[in-house]
């Protein structure tokens, strides 16, 4: 486990080695767009992975393989529900989030746009960063810590890959979505391997799942495109005040629409989701 975060580590230091061969700002930008990645990050797949460690191994302990791909489902279906609205308002928001909280002093608009690209890049693979959470806590349970160690291995090899072929054409955008296409990697790869060990996890509840997530998400992302609109047909002229209101609108809305959808696609993440929410608090 200690190993598989040395990786982690490891991978964000090589691709600030190779960030350092871009403009000045980019090192900077990828630190500041991964601190907001880190917040939905922080907010949802690390606590539920923590709380969920326990349940995993007392179901291992069982010899419960039923239950626990039960609970892996489940988890992995809540990450989804959660993780990829949460992505498409990252998307959405970038330059006005980033514009709001980092936006002050010697940060300059240069570095929001630059920021906001970084962003946009990591947003892609936050679904992915967050499943791999759950996946590898499942391994855990099993007592098999070497499959997500060498997973995470080659998912490093695939961010260097990914680092050479997309620096060129993205600069530091490309090194972002090295980042996610190594973590959906990650993920794809630790799916297949633990449906292997387990026989199944009920992966037609999981796409499923992911199709609705997806859906309520876009939706979400596309009506704060026609408020995007609405404002810019308006002339609102997006003083920092007004900066707030556009944001704290959007993220508001964006919510409202994604807990509307859900009902009416009758998704049980959401109950799941509220359920663990108010146990948290």
């Amino acid at each position: 486990a200690f190993l598989g975060g040395a990786t982690l580590q490891a991978s964000v230091l090589i691709t600030r080695i190779f960030a350092s061969t871009l403009p000045e700002g980019s090192i900077s930008a990828l630190q500041y767009a991964m601190r907001l990645i880190q917040f939905p990050l922080g907010l949802f797949p690390i606590a539920l992975s923590t709380a969920f460690f326990p349940h995993l191994s007392t179901l291992a302990a069982e010899g419960d393989r039923e239950g626990i791909k039960k609970s892996v489902s489940m988890g992995m279906r809540v990450i989804f529900f959660l993780l990829i609205p949460s992505a498409v308002g990252l998307v959405m928001l970038r330059k006005e989030l980033v514009a709001v909280l980092f936006q002050h002093g010697a940060f300059s608009l240069k570095d929001t746009l630059l920021t906001g690209q970084a962003l946009f890049g990591y947003s892609i693979g936050l679904f992915a960063m967050g499943a791999c959470m759950i996946l590898t806590r499942a391994f855990y349970s099993l007592q098999d810590f070497l499959t997500p160690l060498k997973i995470s291995f080659l998912s490093l090899l695939v961010s260097i890959l990914f680092n050479f072929i997309l620096i060129g054409p993205l600069k530091v955008e490309g090194l972002a979505l090295a980042t996610s296409l190594s973590s959906i990697f990650n993920m794809l790869a630790l799916i297949y391997l633990l449906r292997k060990r387990l026989n199944d996890i009920e992966g037609y509840s999981i796409l499923k799942s992911f199709i609705k997530s997806s859906f309520a998400g876009l939706s979400a992302g596309f009506f704060i495109y026609l408020l995007s609109r609405i404002f810019k047909y308006l002339g609102v002229g997006f003083s920092f005040p007004q900066m707030i209101f556009y944001v704290v609108l959007c993220v508001v809305s964006g919510f409202f629409i994604v807990i509307i959808l859900s009902l009416l696609l009758k998704s049980e993440e959401l109950n799941i989701a509220l359920s663990f929410l108010s146990r948290r608090k």
